[in-house]
């Protein structure tokens, strides 16, 4: 689907759980890009816009309660993807998250003007079955 290619940036990510509490999983404020390539590639990356760096700036040298902070605060993954309708599928190959890689992603998706809206199923998260939506715009840069 020609609409859909393209990079995106994060507008909005909420979540409704099983008993209808709305929430933001990387804050309200939180950061992120998806880009779907003409190739038919996807690349997802999502986190909180504060995030505390580590001390050490050596990538391998984290504290264990650096190297918790930094994998929960971000989420990404990468893949192929293919539109089925008012879906797009994710065919996810590398993944922040091991269980995703490798998994099939399945995103409800439509246009809203200039903005895609993407939604998922209720999915496990955090212990409880939660339904997501994330909103993005065209990314400027």
């Amino acid at each position: 689907m020609k609409d859909l290619v393209g990079t995106w940036a994060l507008q909005e990510w909420i979540t409704t759980d099983d008993l209808g509490n709305v929430s933001y999983p990387m804050g309200s404020d939180a950061v992120g890009r998806i880009c779907y390539t003409d190739e038919g590639f996807v690349h997802v990356h999502i986190m909180f816009a504060d995030r505390t760096p580590h001390v050490d700036p050596d990538t391998q040298a984290g504290t264990d309660e650096e190297n918790i902070r930094s994998h929960t605060s971000h989420i990404s993954y990468s893949g192929r993807y293919h539109v089925e309708g008012a879906q797009v599928i994710h065919d996810v190959t590398l993944s922040s998250f091991p269980n995703w890689a490798p998994s099939k992603q399945v995103r409800d998706m439509r246009f809203e003007g200039n903005q895609l809206v993407l939604s998922t199923s209720p999915m496990a998260w955090g212990g409880r079955q939660i339904g997501h939506r994330l909103t993005w715009a065209r990314a400027a840069t």
